[in-house]
């Protein structure tokens, strides 16, 4: 596609020199982990190595932590686990590159160039999101970033997120249950954006209020990310039935004296546990040589995970 820059003199220092409708394919860019374990995708998934443009054979179990392109079509998804408790999923009509940065142990980035993606960031985790029209950092919050033709949409389900446009002063943090997007100014269907003296970048636009998220959008978020709960408590069973006879314990599989932390009564598809609503309670039980579970104590609700834990006792 053909570029036509726009030069500008002007008289004043600090003041955009020139300014880039951006006519390269719009991308955001995510730090991140080294590898992303596939936990479920959809039978028309596309995944291309780029080391030599080869097809990859997806299947689930197996760790992406080579440089690929991932294209998702219409009714498709793939889940990404970063870490222990830490998802990534790319939803339908989502077209993106993963890199590794091999000579920096092996650091992630990714590239959009349309769709949306669910970041699930617990454990205190943190990623930095840029591209060419944002950039800010992603930490301990659930997300979902839809990005299309210059608009970028954040909708936060929990945590917190400083969200505003590239180079941008103006800025809004969402909350729980909140909203925003950044509309760029196009020029030849391209976002456009000022370079200042010293490479620094500011992208046109507005920036939107803050505003609540609507029930609807509440619903698909949480859809999405009792989907993956799903997946991971899937991967955790069909392995430990497999690989672990000393898991005697089932519901969730346990050695011989570890505990689980269950969160009881909560509502059927919550991603975490509400202890402020009627009954919802925090459980830690003990495994029993015999398989049972027992020795049931109840703790402060902030002690029960989502999905549920299972480890050492500490007592």
């Amino acid at each position: 596609m053909k570029s036509n820059w726009v030069f500008r003199i002007l008289p004043v220092l600090f003041v955009p020199v020139f300014s880039v409708p951006v006519f390269s394919v719009p991308v955001f860019s995510v730090a991140a982990q080294r590898r992303l374990e596939v936990m479920d995708y959809g039978g028309q998934v596309q995944v291309v190595d780029l080391r030599d443009q080869k097809p990859v054979f997806l299947k689930k179990k197996v760790f992406i932590e080579n440089s690929v392109q991932i294209k998702v079509p219409e009714n498709q998804k793939i889940i990404l686990r970063q870490g222990t408790d830490s998802y990534l999923t790319i939803l339908a009509h989502s077209d993106l590159k993963i890199f590794f940065d091999k000579e920096n142990q092996n650091k992630m980035s990714l590239e959009i160039t349309r769709g949306s993606l669910l970041l699930v960031l617990r454990s205190g985790e943190s990623i930095f999101v840029s591209g060419p029209i944002f950039s800010f950092e992603v930490k301990n919050t659930e997300v979902l970033l839809n990005y299309q033709n210059g608009l970028l949409e954040a909708q936060v389900l929990d945590g917190e997120l400083d969200f505003r446009g590239l180079g941008r002063d103006d800025s809004v943090v969402l909350k729980k249950l909140e909203i925003a997007s950044f509309q760029a100014d196009l020029e030849n269907a391209g976002p456009i954006v000022d370079v200042f003296l010293k490479g620094r970048k500011v992208a046109r636009g507005l920036l939107s209020p803050m505003r609540p998220l609507e029930p609807a959008q509440k619903e698909k978020i949480l859809k999405e990310i009792a989907s993956l709960n799903l997946a991971r408590k899937k991967s955790v069973e069909k392995a430990t039935k497999v690989i672990d006879p000393s898991l005697i314990c089932k519901s969730p599989f346990a050695k011989f004296n570890q505990c689980s932390w269950t969160c009881l009564n909560n509502p059927k598809d919550a991603t975490r546990c509400e202890y402020q609503k009627k009954n919802v309670r925090c459980l830690r039980q003990r495994c029993f040589a015999d398989g049972r579970w027992s020795d049931p104590t109840e703790l402060a609700p902030s002690s029960c995970l989502i999905p549920l834990k299972v480890g050492a006792c500490g007592y």
